[in-house]
């Protein structure tokens, strides 16, 4: 879309009624225009591994993981999970209680050294190998007044493959396949002002000039 830009003083003996009516004009004009160059309403955030980019498909190439037989982490590898891909998160022994315990912090009574060593070794025999799939991308309102309306949609989560003894012990996806979460904020005052006094100091800043 070509646009001719053309800029005009406006007398102070025009009505108010003129000057309101410049006002949408230029808010008009301002829309047709890309909207990131308006304002901050496109935010992108991706974590991802390569491997796989939804859901859906690393559930697929999991199926050749084999439960007590994949070798695990060694043998990820060489059935499409790479552990040293790119964002791969591997987490030895306790450090992934999360995932094969359902919480950071279990409540296990010890009396002694010898049951801190009883359940050291029993975490011990545990990895956790974490793919990251995270690509949510928020849009908001360009223009607003007291409120900024969102949409935040795509995957957000990840899929973890816990091993056990050196061989695959459980494997899921968690978090969100595919996120459509609206909100609202309040943003007292909004920012149309802000757009029209930058077109009447520097109208050419509406296009990022």
């Amino acid at each position: 879309m070509y646009l001719k830009l053309e800029v005009y003083i406006v007398p102070k003996t025009l009505s108010s009624t003129f000057a309101a009516t410049s006002l949408s004009a230029a808010l008009i004009l301002s829309g047709c225009a890309t909207s990131a160059n308006l304002n901050k309403n496109y935010d992108k955030k991706t974590v991802m591994t390569g491997l796989f980019s939804t859901a859906k498909e690393a559930r697929e190439k999991a199926k050749v993981l084999e439960i007590g037989k994949t070798p695990c982490p060694d043998g990820l590898k060489d059935v499409g999970f790479n552990p040293d891909a790119p964002n791969v998160e591997k987490l030895p022994g306790a450090k992934g209680l999360k995932h094969f315990l359902g919480t950071d912090n279990p409540q296990v009574s010890l009396r002694g050294e010898e049951d801190v060593d009883r359940i050291y070794n029993k975490f011990k025999r545990f990895f956790t190998v974490i793919y990251p799939i995270k690509n949510p991308q928020t849009n908001k309102d360009a223009l607003y007044f007291n409120k900024q309306k969102s949409l935040v949609t795509g995957p957000d989560g990840e899929y973890f493959i816990i091993c056990r003894d050196n061989v695959v012990d459980y494997h899921d996806f968690n978090g969100k396949e595919n996120k459509n979460e609206a909100g609202e904020y309040k943003q007292v005052g909004g920012n149309v002002a802000e757009y029209f006094l930058r077109m009447i100091g520097n109208p050419l800043s509406l296009f990022g000039l």
